[in-house]
């Protein structure tokens, strides 16, 4: 072997040892990156998991709110209709007292006058007594109604919601506005009914 061969031999060593050397941090630069990316991956992995922990509490305690005021509704619902009834006959009441005093002769005490303005002038403490129950529950009633719909608008539940949820939020609002109407009408009624008892 000459001078030469001995020459590129030792160049050609030399540029092996190199690539070597390379080959090496190559790897080591590799494995650091693989511990990285899967340490990183852990920590996405749990940040993940957590809030999807958050959400479902969310949800379950945003559910637990709805089927809250939807039963405060159905229990006002009711409260409603059993103060309809309560007025009905306190109206009807009324109309039989006024038709009373139209069948009572002239000629009548004015005893029996008095003891019939006295139970008139109690049905009428206790006909607004009822009147102001109703108006409470028709207020609890749209407080109800606005609570449940702001829920609704954080939540993201508009998917789940009953195709019909248009037609029962009408249906509510056409009930309140009814006896919001009955209340003037009947109020109106019964001051006329009992102006007349008192003359």
């Amino acid at each position: 072997m000459n001078a030469r061969q001995k020459w590129n031999l030792s160049v050609l060593q030399d540029k092996i040892k190199n690539m070597e050397t390379d080959c090496t941090h190559l790897k080591r630069q590799e494995t650091t990156n693989k511990t990285t990316l899967e340490r990183n991956n852990v920590l996405s992995e749990s940040d993940f998991v957590r809030e999807l922990k958050d959400a479902e509490k969310d949800a379950i305690h945003m559910e637990g709110q709805l089927i809250e005021i939807r039963n405060e509704r159905e229990n006002l619902l009711a409260n409603l209709v059993e103060a309809e009834k309560q007025i009905m006959f306190w109206e009807r009441k009324i109309q039989l007292s006024k038709e009373m005093k139209s069948a009572v002769d002239s000629e009548t005490g004015q005893g029996e006058i008095r003891a019939m303005k006295s139970e008139i002038h109690r049905m009428q403490v206790r006909y607004e007594q009822l009147l102001r129950q109703q108006e409470k529950l028709i207020r609890d009633m749209e407080t109800s109604v606005s609570r449940r719909e702001t829920i609704l608008t954080r939540g993201e539940f508009q998917q789940k919601l009953p195709q019909n949820k248009a037609i029962m939020q009408s249906t509510v609002q056409k009930k309140i506005t009814d006896l919001q109407r009955k209340i003037r009408e009947t109020t109106q009624v019964n001051y006329s009914c009992f102006y007349e008892f008192s003359m």
